[in-house]
């Protein structure tokens, strides 16, 4: 038998609510990172059930704390317009749609679109949206499906020509009503997506998305046509790795499928050309192996080892013989990643600098001598230079 949820003080989240929406940053910042970092983002990841009910329970406070606000009106009226009137309400909804239920094959004539929700950081979107977006595409064949986030998405998955993407940022560092008013806008596309199709002609697929803030939050009325990947709990019944979770679940609402699914990114053909060409250069025409690396955290550092650690691992892999693929990420990676860069030019190790604006020149050119080749720019053309490449390691997903 499972036992109840740990308590905890809603005193406590109410005040840290409080600070968090206070209007002067020096107080809502450090309060956001701490609801985010030190609470949300530990109990939704720990998947263990305990954790799971405790992050429905608070973070169904933290929505009822913003409604309430004056600056909350949009997301009262929409809670109201789904008649979720209060915390009740929500969580007994959020325990409703975590049953996985079948869809019926006979339905499948009917279906005329298909809305898929991003899982907002893009290691993830590969694990698990690109089992679904895969999976998708050959249960129902020639069916539009619209990929719902980030517009970064369109470099991994824009390659599919019956995959739409619907650019609805999520400010992963932003504010808390930033946050919420995400899914509000997220409503507003998939009304948009739906507004000329019956019940049954349409679908929602929700692989447990930050947009919906892992299923709290609905998205259709009486979430007809609406399938919730409950990959937190989920994982309690099955074991194995995200994507395995995820096209256990597929199958599990789906049908079996003939075959083992595994993640798909679908990227332009453009940038796969590309980076075909830039690793038959770093490869020396494939008489050399390419290791492509990312040394990105996503902000969390208890991920890294060290920069000590990155610099042997490099250092060793070049004695190798093999060539290197060093992606630099973005923001304050790319400063970590040009001072680890200098280390190695400093060992004698020879660097070429490629980015948005000098590769396509460079991937003209008819050799290249260098040990590695450092990416900055998009995420569709790194994924195209991993594909051609021998090896990847990173930290994270």
């Amino acid at each position: 038998m499972r036992k109840p949820p740990a308590l905890y003080s809603r005193q406590d989240i109410e005040q840290l609510c409080a600070r968090a929406v206070d209007p002067d940053e020096t107080v809502s910042k450090p309060a956001v990172q701490h609801l985010f970092s030190d609470l949300v983002e530990r109990m939704s990841d720990s998947f263990l059930f305990r954790q799971i009910v405790l992050y429905d329970r608070v973070f169904t406070q933290v929505i009822d704390y913003c409604r309430r606000l004056p600056a909350g009106d949009g997301l009262d009226s929409l809670l109201k317009r789904f008649m979720l009137l209060d915390e009740n309400a929500i969580l007994a909804r959020k325990r409703k749609i975590q049953r996985v239920r079948r869809f019926p094959a006979r339905a499948a004539r009917q279906v005329r679109k298909i809305c898929v929700l991003s899982r907002i950081t893009v290691g993830a979107d590969v694990a698990v949206t690109g089992v679904v977006l895969g999976r998708l595409t050959r249960i129902f064949p020639g069916v539009n499906i619209v990929l719902i986030g980030p517009q970064k998405l369109a470099e991994v998955f824009g390659g599919h020509p019956d995959i739409k993407i619907r650019d609805v940022p999520y400010a992963r560092r932003g504010g808390l009503l930033g946050r919420l008013y995400a899914w509000v806008e997220l409503v507003r596309v998939i009304d948009d997506e739906r507004h000329d199709l019956r019940g049954e002609e349409f679908l929602v697929i929700d692989p447990d998305s930050r947009l919906t803030q892992l299923g709290l939050l609905p998205v259709v009325p009486d979430d007809q046509g609406y399938y919730f990947f409950p990959s937190r709990t989920y994982a309690k019944s099955r074991t194995g790795r995200m994507g395995e979770l995820a096209a256990n679940w597929m199958d599990d609402v789906f049908g079996k499928a003939k075959e083992k699914a595994y993640p798909e990114i679908f990227i332009h053909k453009d940038m796969r050309v590309l980076g075909q060409a830039c690793i038959e250069k770093l490869s020396y025409n494939r008489s050399r192996p390419v290791i492509s690396i990312n040394f990105g955290v996503g902000g969390n550092n208890n991920k890294k080892v060290s920069a000590d650690f990155e610099v042997k691992l490099l250092e060793a892999i070049w004695q190798r013989g093999a060539a290197i693929l060093l992606d630099k990420g973005f923001g304050l990676e790319v400063d970590m990643m040009n001072a680890l860069i200098s280390r190695l030019k400093s060992k004698g190790i020879s660097v070429l600098e490629v980015d948005q604006g000098n590769i396509v020149r460079l991937s003209q050119e008819q050799t290249w001598s260098c040990d590695v080749m450092t990416w900055e720019g998009g995420v569709g053309v790194f994924g195209a230079l991993t594909a051609c490449s021998s090896l990847y390691i990173g930290y994270d997903s």
